[in-house]
């Protein structure tokens, strides 16, 4: 059979800062050397010195966190603005005019131009007056613009 034994360190000592301000109040009120013209808020300080310097750290750290939340968000906007996306454009007739449905989105009557698009390929769909259809898949290059003519 294993005993085993834990043992609890504890102090029943005074803490170094405990000590210091016990220090401070007796010269404080003996009036014995510079701690006699102190303010009470120094002669305190080692009770509430490392509460202070502990939330001026946290705080800091929070602020510092903050920032560069702020300043990542900004540099975000700022490179969308400065990166341009891939795009190539479709000049889209046709002979009568009709009406261009291009990759499920109606864009209305013929003529469209510069038709801003993604780089790869595309449905083109048109329907003329008397409900023919044509139908046309095109390559499109980034910073390229394609023309497709289509005749009923």
């Amino acid at each position: 059979m294993k005993k085993t034994v834990t043992k609890q360190q504890r102090s029943n000592g005074i803490s170094f800062a405990g000590l210091l301000f016990i220090l401070f109040l007796g010269l404080k009120l003996a009036g014995i050397g510079q701690v006699a013209n102190w303010s009470w808020w120094w002669v305190t300080a080692p009770l509430w010195g490392g509460i202070a310097l502990y939330l001026t750290i946290v705080i800091g750290l929070v602020a510092i966190g903050i920032t560069g939340v702020i300043l990542m968000s900004l540099f975000k906007k700022v490179s969308k603005i400065f990166q341009r996306e891939p795009a190539g454009y479709i000049n889209i007739n046709c002979t009568p005019s009709a009406k261009v449905v291009l990759d499920g989105r109606v864009l209305g009557s013929t003529p469209k131009t510069k038709v801003k698009v993604t780089p790869g390929v595309h449905q083109i769909k048109f329907v003329n007056n008397d409900g023919v259809k044509g139908e046309l898949s095109v390559l499109v290059i980034a910073g390229q613009t394609l023309s497709v003519e289509h005749k009923f």
